[in-house]
C-alpha cells in the first residue's frame, strides 16, 4: 500500500529550522562586509533634519556625501567606530532576516502549494514577501531603533552632544523607560512599511526573476545567475524601500521626553511632510546611494552565502 503524500519525508533543508538558520547565517556574514554602509546610510538620512530644532549641531553640521561620511567616521571616530551599532544590527537579523524567509517560504510553498522550482507569478512572489517581511519587521522593531540610536552617537559625541545610549543594553532600556513595550514599538509603522517594501523587492524580486530566467530564457542556476539575480532584487529593494528608510530612521532618532512623548514627529505621516516642505521631496532620498551600496552588494553577499550553505547542507538552492 503507497503512503499518502503527507507521509513522504521533509528534505533537510526544507525543513523551517533549517530555513531559519541558513537565513541568519547568510545575513550576519552580509552584514559583516556592509555594515560601514549601513552606517554611513543612517548618518546621511539624519545630515540636514530641518524639523529637528532641538539638535541644531547635528542639523547644521557641515555636510559630506558617503565617502567623505564613511572617511569621517573612520579618521574622527577611530576606524572600529564603523562597526557602531552592530551587536543591534546581528540581534535584528537574528528576527527579522530569519523571520521573513521562513515565512516566505511558508507562506508560498505550504500555503499557497507552489513547489521551490516553480515560476512564481509576480503578484504571488510579491504579495508573498510584503507580508513576511512586515511580520518580521514587526518582531525587529525594537532592535532596529536600538541600531538608529547606537548609530548616531558617535556623531552626537563628536559635535558636544549629550549621549543618550552607549551599547546595546542601553539603548534597550532608554527605550524601555520611555513606554515600556510602547516604547520599543515607537517608529514601528514607517519601519513595518519599509521591512515590506524591500522584502518584496529583495526575496520576492530574487525569487521572481531567477525563476523567470531559468524557466523562460533556460539560464543555467549556477554563481553568475545568483550574482545577477541578487543585484536586481537589491536596487529594486533600494529604490522602493528608501522613502520608508529615511522615515524610519528619522523616527527613531528623535528625541523624547521622560513620560515618551514625541519631541520632534507626531508620527510617520508628519515625518513626511515635515521632511518634504522643510527639505523637498529628495530629502525621502538621502542616502540612497549608500543604500544601495549597502543592499547591492548585502543581497550579493547574502544570496550566494544562503544558495552555498544551502548546497553544501544537501539541498538544491533557492
Amino acid at each position: 500500500m503507497s503512503k499518502p503524500p503527507d507521509s513522504t519525508p521533509i528534505p533537510f533543508t526544507h525543513r523551517k529550522p533549517v530555513i531559519y538558520g541558513i537565513t541568519v547565517a547568510s545575513a550576519i556574514s552580509a552584514e559583516s562586509v556592509c555594515a560601514p554602509f549601513d552606517l554611513a546610510k543612517t548618518r546621511l538620512q539624519i545630515q540636514g533634519e530641518v524639523a529637528n530644532k532641538l539638535d541644531q549641531k547635528l542639523v547644521s553640521a557641515p555636510k559630506r556625501g558617503m565617502l567623505k561620511t564613511v572617511w569621517g567616521i573612520a579618521t574622527e571616530e577611530g576606524i572600529h567606530k564603523l562597526y557602531q551599532g552592530f551587536s543591534a544590527i546581528i540581534c535584528r537579523q537574528s528576527i527579522y532576516g530569519g523571520t521573513r524567509v521562513t515565512l516566505y517560504r511558508t507562506f508560498k510553498e505550504d500555503v499557497l502549494k507552489y513547489s521551490r522550482t516553480e515560476k512564481v507569478p509576480l503578484h504571488i512572489g510579491l504579495g508573498c514577501a510584503l507580508v513576511s517581511g512586515a511580520i518580521g519587521q514587526f518582531l525587529a522593531t525594537p532592535a532596529d531603533s536600538c541600531r538608529v540610536r547606537i548609530q548616531m552617537e558617535g556623531k552626537r559625541k563628536l559635535l558636544g552632544l549629550e549621549p543618550r545610549v552607549t551599547n546595546l543594553r542601553s539603548a534597550f532600556m532608554s527605550s524601555w523607560a520611555q513606554g515600556g513595550i510602547t516604547g520599543l514599538y515607537k517608529g514601528a509603522t514607517p519601519a513595518i512599511v519599509r521591512g515590506a517594501l524591500v522584502t518584496s523587492g529583495d526575496i520576492g524580486g530574487y525569487d521572481v526573476v531567477k525563476k523567470f530566467l531559468i524557466n523562460t530564457w533556460g539560464v543555467p542556476d549556477n554563481t553568475n545567475l545568483h550574482i545577477v539575480t541578487s543585484l536586481c532584487s537589491g536596487l529594486i529593494a533600494s529604490v522602493i524601500g528608501a522613502p520608508a528608510d529615511v522615515v524610519m530612521t528619522r523616527t527613531f532618532n528623535q528625541r523624547y521626553s521622560e513620560t515618551g512623548q514625541s519631541l520632534v514627529y507626531a508620527g510617520a505621516w508628519d515625518t513626511v511632510k515635515k521632511s518634504i516642505k522643510n527639505e523637498g521631496i529628495l530629502s525621502l532620498y538621502k542616502g540612497f546611494i549608500p543604500l544601495y551600496v549597502k543592499c547591492g552588494p548585502w543581497a550579493l553577499l547574502f544570496w550566494v552565502a544562503y544558495e552555498e550553505i544551502e548546497r553544501m547542507l544537501g539541498g538544491t538552492g533557492w
